[in-house]
């Protein structure tokens, strides 16, 4: 099931008894688990129909939840208060991970009059014997990390929402800057609508009022580095150097990137229809771009760039050279290379 249709189904009250939340894009996450506390609990005695568990230590793979399993059957099994439904919210509990007997049977026995919403980040940590009870009977609903041209969209519809205009390029830069996070997205868009009482909102104040992060930037030297734009690297470079970033995190990030467009190369020339599924989560977003610019790039000056990208990361964390002359070398060899 899709956001989209949960939506349709909720505003409908047609409601079923167990949800699997998936995915990491939480603001959209916390977005639809309101639609659904709006719509679910419409009684005078919503604090009695509501019970939300959220374990606090949900990245730590060396603890075990901190949410109770007997808290949760408990909840499960309440009676509505002056209310057609009991609304229980488990986040991020881990249960799911484990096929246990007493999971199973709670997925298996909930009320008719109570709606179970798990919430997880990867689907694919859940048991497979436990994702099919859910499937069976429930609803498991994808929120994975929404695309770039759909936030584009998204923002340019929050703006239009105050009377505010964009430009496509500045909506762009806007989701590439913050990093695809609708949370910085949303707090951005609404410190640029009150910042001005212009209707269109200009690239120039945008770029003074949101700050880039460092890592973004690291990114954008290579992508100017990949695009051959000489000029504008060096600019980067003469920024980083004032900004003090350290030269090893710009050539770790460098390596990435070259090492990824070397991967989808030799998987396109394989025949391997999704490249994309060989990268790291962090990287998936950029596999759309790298596809289109990985033909154009000489494997060997890949391999060169990428081998002057080890050996100097080893000499700089050695003490055999310092980082910006190696960095410099670096950028120097690509550029050589062009020749």
């Amino acid at each position: 099931m899709t956001p989209k249709q949960l939506k349709t189904a909720i505003t409908a009250k047609d409601f079923a008894n167990l949800y699997l939340f998936a995915g990491n894009e939480k603001f959209l996450i916390n977005q639809y688990l309101e639609l659904v506390k709006g719509n679910a609990l419409t009684g005078l005695f919503d604090d009695f129909n509501l019970f939300e568990f959220e374990n606090e230590n949900p990245d730590d793979v060396r603890t075990k939840s901190t949410v109770n399993l007997e808290d949760v059957e408990q909840a499960v099994a309440q009676f509505p208060q002056m209310s057609d439904r009991i609304l229980v919210i488990v986040k991020y509990s881990k249960f799911l991970e484990l096929n246990d007997t007493k999971i199973q049977k709670l997925l298996e026995n909930i009320p008719q009059e109570t709606t179970l919403i798990f919430v997880e980040e990867d689907i694919k940590k859940i048991s497979k014997p436990l994702l099919s009870i859910i499937e069976k009977v429930g609803q498991v609903v994808d929120f994975s990390k929404q695309s770039k041209a759909d936030l584009a969209k998204w923002a340019n519809m929050l703006f239009s929402k105050a009377n505010k205009k964009v430009e496509i390029n500045s909506l762009n830069w806007l989701v590439d800057v913050l990093d695809k996070d609708m949370f910085a997205l949303s707090n951005t868009i609404d410190k640029l609508i009150f910042s001005t009482d212009e209707e269109i909102i200009p690239q120039s104040l945008i770029e003074q009022l949101v700050p880039v992060s460092a890592e973004y930037k690291i990114y954008d030297f290579s992508d100017k580095l990949i695009a051959n734009n000489s000029k504008a690297v060096y600019q980067l470079l003469n920024d980083f150097k004032r900004n003090k970033e350290e030269p090893v995190v710009i050539i770790t990030l460098l390596f990435g990137q070259l090492h990824a467009i070397l991967m989808i190369k030799e998987l396109k020339e394989s025949g391997y229809p999704n490249p994309s599924d060989f990268l790291a989560p962090n990287m998936k977003w950029l596999a759309g771009k790298l596809s289109g610019i990985s033909w154009k790039i000489d494997k060997d000056r890949l391999l060169s760039t990428m081998n002057l990208c080890a050996q100097y990361d080893f000499d700089i964390k050695s003490g055999l050279i310092d980082g910006y002359p190696a960095l410099e070398i670096i950028i120097a060899n690509w550029f050589k290379s062009l020749t």
